[in-house]
C-alpha cells in the first residue's frame, strides 16, 4: 500500500513517467463508482478493465487540443480535464479490454446517451475525472487540484462543467462554484449522477 503524507502537496502537469501511478490512483479511487459498476457490475473484472481505460484516457487528454491532466507531486491525486468537444467516455466504450465483458457495449452506449443528452452545448471544458487514492483523501488534495485549475479558468473566462458521481463529491464541487445542471441522471441501477455547472468568476476590480 502506498503511503501518503497528511500535508499538502502541490501540482503539476502529468508526463509520461507519472501515467502509471496515476492510473493507480484513480483506478482505487474509483473501483466503485455508480457510472462504472453499471458498466461492468463484476469488481472483479471491472478493476483490469479500469486499468486500461484510464491509461486510454490520460494518454488521450494530454494530446493537443483535447485536454490536460494534473497531478499532486506525490501522485496521491490527479484531475483530467478535457475541451467540451472530446468525447472521453468513447476511450471505454471502444477499449477492446473493457469490450470483453457480458453487456458492455449496450450498457456503455446507455451511458454515453445519457450523459451527452446534459452536456451543455456552449463553449466549456469538462473535469472528466478528479481523483484521490483512499488513503489520501481527507487531506486537501482535491480541492488543490481544483482551485488551482479553476483559478486558471477564471481568468481564461471558461466555464465548466462536470458529472459528480455522489453527494460527498458533489458538496466538494458546490464549495467551488459548481451548481446542479438540471435534475440528476438515473441509471438503470437506481444511481444518480449529478451533473454541474460552473460559470467562470470574473477577476476582482483592484
Amino acid at each position: 500500500m502506498r503511503i501518503f503524507t497528511t500535508r499538502v502537496v502541490g501540482i503539476r502537469r502529468v508526463e509520461a513517467a507519472d501515467i502509471e501511478a496515476i492510473v493507480e490512483t484513480l483506478v482505487e479511487a474509483s473501483a466503485d463508482s455508480s457510472e462504472y459498476a453499471y458498466l461492468i457490475p463484476d469488481r472483479d473484472l471491472r478493476m483490469p478493465a479500469l486499468k486500461s481505460f484510464y491509461t486510454n484516457l490520460i494518454e488521450d487528454a494530454v494530446l493537443p487540443g483535447r485536454g490536460s491532466v494534473w497531478c499532486t507531486v506525490d501522485h496521491g491525486g490527479a484531475a483530467v480535464w478535457h475541451w467540451s468537444t472530446a468525447s472521453p467516455l468513447r476511450a471505454f466504450k471502444d477499449d477492446p479490454c473493457a469490450s470483453l465483458y457480458p453487456g458492455f457495449k449496450g450498457r456503455a452506449t446507455v451511458l454515453e446517451l445519457l450523459l451527452q443528452n446534459r452536456e451543455p452545448q456552449s463553449r466549456h471544458v469538462v473535469l472528466t475525472h478528479l481523483g484521490v487514492a483512499p488513503q489520501a483523501q481527507g487531506k486537501g488534495r482535491g480541492s488543490t487540484l481544483l482551485r488551482d485549475r479553476l483559478k486558471i479558468l477564471d481568468v481564461a473566462q471558461m466555464p465548466s462543467y462536470l458529472v459528480a458521481t455522489n453527494f460527498r463529491s458533489r458538496a466538494l464541487y458546490l464549495r467551488f462554484g459548481y451548481v446542479d445542471h438540471g435534475v440528476p441522471i438515473e441509471l438503470p441501477t437506481g444511481a444518480s449522477l449529478y451533473p454541474m455547472w460552473r460559470d467562470f468568476r470574473p477577476a476582482q476590480a483592484t
